[in-house]
């Protein structure tokens, strides 16, 4: 069975099968064959161990030798035995005590020993936790000692779990825990932390706060429970809490993933204070260079500060923003505000100028449906063909053609013939023969808007050809 050929192996299975005597278990064969590297040999072991459940789940240092496999096969069948078997206190304490000898032996260097130590921990607190509730303490403090992290996290789930209450462990454990290498450990450290009295947690405010913007992940959302149970009793804690940790998340952040934690601690817990946060505070957060805090000052805008406050130029900046959802609430001010954006259509229609392409689509759309001849006055249709955005000023080409009134024609001329683009400057030349000739001081003003046409290189033939045109005309009267 020792030998590394599969060949060799196989035919010391069937020579095995021959020889094994079940009213004789050969408990030596069974550990080679449950820690082999080969399948069918751990399958045989199995077998045999699941049709006399009663005799081997007794056999102590057996069982302990497979919760400490490698294998994760066998860990899963370990456990099934486990599930399964009717021990007594005595029974349930001897193989706790021989697994917790074994993992203490383990060389942190030793192949696989971290994952066979998370196995078997994870095999101990399932099915035998009893057990581990009433050991001696010194046992958790040496699994702690450990050089194998997954033996410390076993020495955590002892301490998390024992019928001790944490403010009677020895001193020193709990700090200890909280300073541990180890995040399991960690983790397990602050639990235990939060689960002291009341009124030692509220005198220990500092800490929990020290918890809430630690350089560790496991323990900031560890305390997250802790500030939860005290904020529903004591709303002063939680409103100091999110007073101190506010501008954590519109530095730089310090630790990975630290911003995400705190915003999940301030709309979480403490998601009761923020209504008292005020509206400059929330305005700086959404101007922030960090994404969750503009999240965060976004989720306290929808909360706190009602659309009517918000000016429309504030209104239009959230729909230039990168958030697709602070651009959608952007576009629903305008839908539910209409009365109000047609009033103030000289700001309005700078929606027409958003940097993203969603939020020009959605303006193109509403202007369209909600704006009619008396609110596209001369002034604001030629505000939207002064955009430097083509799409824009195509937009506002079509609006004077469909809102065009006679009597603004020579308005409209002399405004668009100061546009700087060629398409403008084009668009005026229809406006020429009708609201410029046998007008010597109206072609006065226009004679800069000429020269520009005309100096073109390689560009606006139609256009130079029409100003030519005209200006022949109009000099041979």
């Amino acid at each position: 069975m020792s030998q590394p050929y599969p060949s060799t192996t196989r035919l010391s299975l069937q020579v095995a099968r021959q020889l094994y005597d079940p009213n004789q278990p050969n408990l030596a064969l069974l550990r080679l064959l449950a820690q082999h590297a080969l399948r069918d040999a751990r399958e045989l072991a199995r077998k045999w161990v699941m049709d006399q459940p009663d005799f081997f789940i007794r056999q102590i240092n057996f069982i302990a030798e497979l919760i400490l496999t490698e294998h994760p096969d066998v860990q899963d069948w370990t456990r099934q035995l486990l599930s399964q078997a009717t021990l007594s206190e005595a029974e349930t304490r001897r193989i706790v005590l021989q697994c917790i000898a074994q993992l203490l032996s383990l060389e942190a260097t030793a192949s696989n020993a971290d994952a066979r130590a998370g196995a078997a921990a994870q095999t101990l607190a399932g099915f035998l936790m009893p057990a581990l509730r009433t050991l001696n303490l010194d046992v958790a403090q040496d699994l702690l000692a450990s050089p194998v992290p997954n033996v410390q996290t076993l020495g955590a789930i002892i301490l998390l779990n024992h019928a001790t209450p944490p403010d009677q462990l020895p001193q020193g454990v709990l700090a200890a825990l909280i300073q541990s290498p180890t995040p399991q450990v960690r983790q397990a450290g602050v639990r235990l932390f939060g689960r002291l009295p009341e009124a030692k947690l509220l005198e220990n405010y500092a800490v929990i706060a020290a918890f809430c913007v630690s350089p560790y992940s496991e323990v900031r959302q560890a305390a997250q429970p802790i500030v939860q149970g005290l904020v529903e009793k004591h709303p002063d804690f939680g409103q100091n809490l999110l007073t101190e940790l506010l501008p954590y998340l519109s530095r730089r952040e310090a630790y990975e993933g630290l911003h995400e934690d705190l915003f999940q601690l301030f709309t979480g817990p403490l998601d009761g204070f923020g209504s008292r946060i005020d509206r400059e505070t929330t305005l700086q957060l959404l101007l922030s260079g960090h994404a969750f805090a503009q999240q965060y000052g976004f989720a306290l805008l929808q909360k706190n500060i009602p659309p009517e406050q918000l000016s429309v130029r504030q209104i239009i900046w959230l729909a230039n923003h990168e958030m697709l959802g602070m651009r959608r609430y952007a576009w629903q001010i305008f839908n539910d505000q209409t009365p109000r954006m047609q009033a103030e259509s000289g700001e309005s229609i700078r929606l027409l100028d958003a940097r993203w392409e969603d939020s020009r689509a959605f303006a193109f759309d509403y202007f369209r449906t909600h704006f009619t001849d008396a609110h596209w006055t001369p002034q604001v249709l030629v505000s939207v063909c002064d955009s430097t955005r083509e799409d824009v000023q195509a937009f506002g080409r079509e609006l004077i053609t469909k809102f065009f009134q006679e009597e603004n024609g020579a308005d409209y001329l002399l405004q668009l013939s100061q546009h700087p683009t060629h398409r403008m400057q084009h668009f005026a030349t229809h406006y020429l023969e009708q609201y410029a000739a046998d007008q010597p001081e109206r072609m006065a003003q226009l004679s800069g808007y000429f020269i520009t046409v005309l100096s073109q290189v390689n560009k606006g033939s139609v256009s130079k050809t029409r100003v030519l045109h005209f200006l022949r005309t109009e000099g041979l009267k």
